[in-house]
């Protein structure tokens, strides 16, 4: 597989949609609900009216914060897996959000978002940027779709410095996550996603990243020892 190729890509998280959010719990090692609630929790506040969850996949993250929230709230989901989508509204609707909220989704390639400039105050992104092709792109569009100061939040997997932990890590990315991939019949989909995890960029290019396209971030919190990353960068005034 092509990690590179945009309709492969697609494919695969179209293929995975069904054991999507089991995938990510494996690969977080069962972390990740407490992860996401730390995203929301450094990303989201009092002042957001508009809400942009980027690789929003079946709506984890979305869905959390809006469960929390009482009053009406905005909120565009962006996947570019049709499948994603269609599950992602079921589960709206499951969870009784669609009449209390404004929830749009939105098929779209997170490198070429189809909003309006500075339409949107607040942007997640969890689990998504090491599959987008140009990271650099997708980031200089959420900064172009941001309000002046907007807020963006990244979780993103990464791998631990401890060697150690390291180590460990590395196994368990060669060894359970392949067999989840034998067991759903989706091999090459979560050899991908463990691919992912073993050579994306370091956080810190991630934060320099930040700052090119013109993003000042105000923190960078490792979480688990590193197994994980937290990005929260502000857009200039």
């Amino acid at each position: 597989m092509n990690a590179q190729n945009p309709n492969e890509i697609q494919n695969l998280f179209s293929e995975i949609t069904d054991t999507y959010d089991r995938g990510n719990l494996l690969l977080s090692l069962g972390l990740c609900k407490r992860w996401n609630r730390m995203l929301i929790e450094q990303t989201l506040d009092k002042d957001t009216t508009h809400l942009l969850d980027l690789c929003s996949g079946t709506g984890s993250v979305a869905y959390k914060y809006l469960l929390r929230e009482k009053e009406r709230t905005r909120v565009i989901l962006l996947d570019f897996s049709p499948s994603m989508l269609i599950a992602s509204r079921k589960r709206a609707e499951r969870l009784g959000l669609i009449e209390k909220h404004e929830i749009q989704w939105l098929l779209a390639d997170a490198q070429q978002i189809p909003l309006l400039d500075e339409s949107v105050d607040r942007v997640t992104l969890a689990y998504g940027i090491r599959n987008i092709p140009n990271p650099h792109q997708c980031l200089k569009e959420i900064y172009r779709v941001l309000t002046p100061k907007g807020r963006l939040g990244i979780l993103e997997l990464t791998r631990p410095k401890q060697p150690w932990l390291h180590r460990c890590h590395q196994l368990y990315l060669k060894t359970a996550i392949p067999l989840l991939g034998y067991i759903t019949g989706h091999r090459e989909a979560y050899k991908h996603l463990s691919n992912s995890v073993a050579s994306f960029a370091e956080p810190i290019q991630l934060l320099e990243w930040c700052q090119r396209v013109g993003f000042f971030p105000t923190n960078m919190i490792p979480l688990s020892m590193g197994i994980a990353h937290l990005i929260i960068a502000d857009k200039c005034p």
